[in-house]
């Protein structure tokens, strides 16, 4: 902090508003604090996160505007896999290694999928919601269980209750039984480990155990498997199951309560900009809940809007907080799926899927399951 303040004054470029105030201490006394701190301050803001200082941008047209003019001088914060995958995670590479793999995954996301895949999706979702309690928790629980599943299916290619299912879902449950591990130590080691032989075996073997319409089978159709692309693979199940856990359980509370929304998702009819009931609680789910923050570091010091952002600041950008922004969503802190029914929103209103070149890639299969999930957890309820 003291630095930081020394190098506003010796480069005359003051540092943005906020005066260094403990970002957890304001979240905790209230999680809509920094938005409503940030509508009256303005949407780059100094605080203190953790024992770093952090500068939290708040609007997503500043954001982007961001990334595009000082995205060299930003560098994407992740967990670092680097000791088991080449190059470490896809959103942390840069330079010519991000646009190669990202490129790859892409191609093969958007390749994947079939009505074979989605009749599978929707028989795991509907054998999940028939043998679970609806009530349980994200972590551990039945809906864990079901992200697992959904994304062994489709992204590595591998069918429900298969020697090869049970052999993934038995190690990727012991790489982080009590949510997902931001670092990779002895027992994710061991169990990385175990799942890279399985799937490396998968691939050398030609019996095509791979469904060719998961995302690893399209690698396979390419001929872009290499261990960086294994590894990513891996670790993107491994966040997205817990991600995806934590989607369907906030999906799932919303309705459990809501029997009038219950029944105008089950009449399955469109709105006038084409959007149905179901695909409005997931992006009204998405906008609410689910999108938080992404995380960069400043590698130098720049300037950008007049503000200093110094070397070694982390820069949050806040998407929770650009999703309440009054002007763009009324009523933006209360849960109304029906906004997305009468609205179109431009991505600087709405980007839960992040920004920028490292805007997730798996953002349409989401949302499709997203919506199978809905439209399965109501035949459920209304049974």
């Amino acid at each position: 902090m003291l630095i930081a303040k020394a190098k506003s004054w010796w480069t005359g470029h003051r540092l943005p508003p906020g005066n260094f105030f403990s970002l957890e201490a304001l979240l905790a006394s209230d999680p809509r604090a920094l938005a409503l701190k940030a509508a009256e301050e303005g949407p780059i803001l100094t605080c203190v996160w953790g024992e770093k200082v952090a500068i939290c941008v708040t609007s997503l047209p500043v954001a982007r505007r961001l990334l595009q003019e000082r995205g060299e001088d930003l560098k994407s914060l992740s967990i670092d896999i680097a000791s088991v995958v080449p190059k470490g995670m896809l959103r942390t590479m840069e330079g010519l290694d991000h646009k190669t793999y990202r490129t790859r995954f892409a191609k093969a996301i958007s390749a994947s999928g079939s009505s074979d895949q989605t009749n599978d999706v929707q028989a795991i979702i509907a054998e999940a919601l028939a043998s679970s309690r609806l009530d349980d928790e994200p972590t551990g629980g039945a809906y864990d269980e079901l992200a697992i599943r959904l994304l062994l299916r489709t992204f590595l290619g591998v069918p429900l209750h298969s020697d090869h299912h049970r052999h993934l879902e038995t190690h990727f449950k012991a790489m982080a039984p009590n949510g997902f591990a931001w670092t990779v130590g002895p027992i994710q080691k061991s169990a990385f480990e175990a799942i890279r032989g399985r799937l490396v075996g998968l691939v050398s073997n030609k019996a095509g155990e791979v469904l060719s319409d998961s995302v690893l089978g399209c690698f396979i159709h390419d001929a872009s498997i290499d261990p960086v692309t294994i590894g990513n693979l891996i670790y993107m199940v491994e966040m997205g199951r817990h991600d995806l856990a934590l989607f369907f359980y906030r999906i799932a509370k919303f309705m459990s309560t809501n029997w009038t929304m219950l029944r105008r998702i089950d009449e399955s009819r469109k709105s006038d900009i084409g959007v149905t009931v179901a695909e409005a609680v997931v992006l009204e789910t998405l906008r609410f809940e689910q999108s938080e923050r992404l995380m960069r570091a400043a590698k130098r010091d720049f300037i950008f809007d007049g503000f200093l952002f110094p070397r070694g600041a982390v820069v949050r950008i806040c998407l929770w907080e650009a999703h309440r922004d009054g002007v763009n969503f009324e009523g933006p802190f209360s849960f109304e799926p029906d906004r997305f029914l009468e609205a179109t929103y431009t991505p600087d209103q709405f980007s839960p899927f992040g920004l920028g070149h490292h805007r997730c890639p798996a953002a349409v299969p989401v949302l499709q399951y997203g919506s199978l999930f809905v439209e399965a957890y109501v035949r459920r309820r209304l049974s």
